[in-house]
């Protein structure tokens, strides 16, 4: 049996950890033993770890590292040391930027046979200058020590690693399972009725309350479109740090009976199938696996231009930049997704399905 270490900074319920938890779940344990490695235990959700602790997934942490001075990357180098050395492993595959550079060079040092850095971003998740200078600085250490690149993007893959071995990235869209996105008419009347709903107009966002889903701007683009469409109405699935916040914004700004804040769905199809549009002014995303979603469900999307063209699937989604006005992006989705109509996409789609990623990994992993 080939024994896998997955690394990811923390465990919270986003993008990268739904997909580890489905790989985890799916994958042939009389093949694989596999082992999980993140950060500081404190910043881990409990119920997610009791999830992967069910499966028999054995978690390690390396407690009191944040990274977020040099000194946490001294105690981080003297800790990776001592788990190496203590610990082997055939593969490890890290989901992370260039900051965890560290977690490849010590594996290398300990002759693991297979060290494959998958890249999930297109930008920093910080505006600080010199975090930037240092973290291109380590993407030539990332590109060094692994023995393999994978991206969830084309873009993902130019971001992180040199251009020197841009013909050795493999290019693995992150999976959905596509028969659970499937519009379903009777879902969407049993959100309407939930809600208490009766719009022409019903915009969703998913994701994560943090900077880089633009949340403030979503509010705006809201606020322009309640001008001319006082009935419309915004979904706002998900949790996070920020939501307090744009809480507060949206009741500030007189908007807050139009903004329904759901928390954490487990039936976000449904909500799919209610809406007009899902709305996704994104700073960067690596591959927003909630688009291809929203797409198979037969929902448009209006994506940022910082979001990657790999993106879109159907023909009534659209890319608008975020130098635009709110009340452009407002007028234009008003023009085009009032009383907008759809149905599950048909076309082919397997390139998203959990049968490719898996066939596609297994390939890595021989």
């Amino acid at each position: 049996m080939k024994r896998i270490l997955y690394y990811v900074d923390l465990l919270e319920y986003a993008g990268i950890q739904s997909l580890l938890y489905e790989i985890c779940k799916n994958f042939d344990k009389t093949k694989y033993v596999i082992s999980i490695m993140t950060l500081d235990s404190r910043m881990n959700n409990k119920d997610l770890v009791s999830k992967f602790n069910d499966l028999g997934i054995k978690i390690y942490t390396i407690d009191n590292v944040f990274l977020k001075s040099p000194i946490d990357y001294i105690n981080y180098k003297k800790q990776l040391k001592n788990f190496f050395s203590c610990n082997y492993f055939d593969i490890i595959h890290i989901h992370s930027g260039p900051k965890n550079y560290i977690v490849a060079k010590i594996a290398s040092e300990y002759k693991i046979g297979k060290i494959i850095y998958h890249s999930h971003n297109t930008n920093y998740q910080t505006k600080n200058f010199i975090s930037k200078i240092i973290g291109n600085f380590l993407k030539s250490k990332v590109s060094k020590y692994s023995t393999h690149y994978v991206a969830c993007s084309r873009e993902a893959g130019k971001w992180l690693f040199k251009k020197s071995i841009q013909k050795k990235v493999i290019i693995i869209h992150n999976p959905i399972s596509i028969n659970n996105f499937i519009y379903d008419f009777n879902g969407a009347n049993r959100i309407k009725r939930e809600f208490d709903i009766d719009s022409d107009l019903v915009i969703l966002s998913v994701g994560r309350f943090v900077k880089q889903k633009n949340h403030i701007y979503i509010l705006k683009i809201f606020k322009e479109i309640l001008f001319k469409k006082p009935k419309s109405i915004l979904f706002l699935v998900g949790d996070g740090a920020l939501k307090n916040k744009i809480y507060k914004i949206s009741k500030k700004w007189n908007i807050s009976n139009n903004v329904i804040f759901t928390g954490l769905r487990k039936d976000v199809q449904d909500f799919m199938s209610c809406s007009n549009v899902l709305l996704m002014p994104s700073f960067n995303e690596g591959f927003p696996v909630v688009s291809v979603e929203a797409q198979v469900n037969g929902l448009p999307c209006v994506f940022s231009k910082n979001i990657t063209k790999e993106a879109k699937i159907i023909d009534d989604s659209m890319y608008l930049s975020l130098k635009k006005t709110p009340r452009y992006w407002a007028n234009t989705i008003i023009n085009k997704y009032v009383n907008y109509m759809h149905e599950s996409y048909s076309t082919d789609i397997d390139e998203y399905s959990f049968d490719t990623f898996f066939e596609k990994i297994r390939e890595i992993y021989k």
